[in-house]
């Protein structure tokens, strides 16, 4: 995606490679910590870095060409080259790969990561700590299964612009599970439905509905369990949540007054 199509300046840059180093960073709408979060970068992700000024870095994220800022020193330059993925929600990263040492810090499903070594349990990121191998996944081993993906979040906190264990809002969430499935998908809701799988139609009463289908309102998308169930991340439980797909839709239909605005079947993950 190239930022000349959607924003006038007088000037543009390529920008140059970055990777995140944090495990996980806000992308906010301005440089400080006073602006709103609009998204979250993830530790291993590849950006193009924009300007720098003041601590802030203005960066695009490779993965889903989000734009925003975060500070400069949760980044450094060049790109990265992952042979794995975390698979499980999240997972601790350890010193030495020994379960009674303290963690040093905490990965969250879909960070990318360079593995150099491996001993019976753990394996040896790039950068230094180790991290119990059944919680990765090698690069091109996807889970097709996005309800499946989803259900790993369930309770975790809903959070505006969230896609890691610390909180996620319901494209977050959407983003992750096509992400475990090999999808590099858009961020927003509205972007999503209308580049995610196709669009299908169903019977008046909802019937018809498969597990792993979209469903899509204005502002709003989950994932369906199985034919009457969605999972979704919601303001309204304030947490990643299963309910009725007819409860939370008489429920927005009475707060928002919208109704489904679109189905959405993968069927390349069928």
């Amino acid at each position: 995606m190239e930022l000349r199509d959607d924003v006038v300046a007088e000037r543009y840059t390529e920008g140059s490679a970055f990777h995140v180093t944090a495990p996980v960073v806000s992308l906010r709408r301005g440089p400080g910590f006073e602006f709103p979060q609009d998204s979250q970068l993830l530790f291993g992700d590849n950006i193009r870095c924009f300007e720098e000024k003041d601590g802030w870095a203005w960066v695009q994220n490779n993965r889903d060409g989000y734009v925003g800022y975060c500070p400069s020193s949760d980044l450094n330059t060049g790109t990265t080259n992952p042979t794995h993925l975390v698979s499980s929600a999240f997972s601790l990263i350890f010193p030495e790969p020994d379960i009674k040492r303290h963690p040093i810090f905490t990965l969250s499903l879909g960070s990318h990561v360079e593995i150099i070594e491996k001993n019976e349990k753990f394996s040896k990121l790039a950068n230094g700590g180790w991290v119990y191998s059944r919680h990765l996944a090698s690069r091109g081993v996807t889970q097709p299964d996005l309800a499946e993906t989803a259900s790993k979040f369930l309770e975790s906190p809903y959070l505006w612009g969230g896609n890691s264990y610390l909180g996620l809002d319901c494209s977050g969430l959407v983003q992750l599970a096509l992400l475990r499935a090999g999808i590099m998908a858009k961020r927003d809701t509205d972007q999503q439905e209308y580049s995610v799988g196709e669009s299908i139609t169903i019977n008046a009463d909802h019937s018809g509905l498969k597990r792993n289908d979209l469903v899509f309102w204005p502002g709003h998308v989950g994932i369906m369990m199985d034919d009457s169930s969605l999972i979704h991340a919601n303001a309204t439980d304030m947490k990643t949540s299963i309910a009725p797909l007819e409860k939370v839709s008489a429920h927005i239909k009475e707060i928002e007054g919208t109704e489904i605005s679109s189905i959405r079947r993968l069927e390349e993950l069928a």
